[in-house]
């Protein structure tokens, strides 16, 4: 399984501007390592279409900068999201519904990947400080149930959610 393998299902919250993503607890121009525009995500502190990883258009998620269907990687369908340009059943990856995360065509207890809360994103289907992966706090993302400066793994600029760092670092982890 990728590192964090959370959903793009959050497409339609993606309303920046501008935001960039550091390492750890740093905002410089360096240690930038993704820049995201309101329909692209760019490696590093770039808006290169060379450095383009990402084009979000039409409820759909493509490689690069491409919008072609050969390069769809997922397709986002009511609380579904789909592998590559289809939304058949068989294809399901991922149903979200509340704010939880099911693995495939899946609301079953057994098959959560993950919880959010406004502030925190857990493991499975709880909310326990054991199966905390992620800490949202002053533009900070810390691992774990934590706010420590040791714990920080990601700076933010602009990401106001869970649900959109999750969708960014999914996006990161394919």
């Amino acid at each position: 399984m990728k590192n964090i393998v959370l959903l793009l299902i959050f497409i339609p919250s993606f309303v920046f501007t501008q935001v960039k993503i550091y390492k750890g607890n740093s905002e410089s121009t360096f240690d930038c390592i993704y820049t995201i525009t309101d329909d692209k995500i760019y490696k590093g502190d770039s808006e290169s279409n060379f450095n383009c990883l990402y084009t979000l258009a039409n409820s759909k998620i493509y490689k690069g900068n491409s919008e072609s269907t050969f390069d769809c990687i997922y397709t986002i369908a009511d609380d579904k999201i789909y592998n590559g340009d289809s939304e058949s059943t068989f294809d399901c990856a991922y149903t979200i519904t509340d704010d939880k995360i099911y693995q495939g065509d899946s609301e079953s207890t057994f098959n959560c990947l993950y919880t959010f809360t406004s502030d925190k994103i857990y493991k499975g289907d709880s909310e326990s400080t054991f199966n905390c992966l992620f800490t949202l706090a002053d533009n900070k993302i810390y691992t774990g149930d934590s706010e420590s400066v040791f714990n920080i793994k990601y700076t933010t600029d602009g990401v106001t959610s869970m649900k959109q760092f999750m969708s960014i670092i999914h996006l990161i982890n394919l």
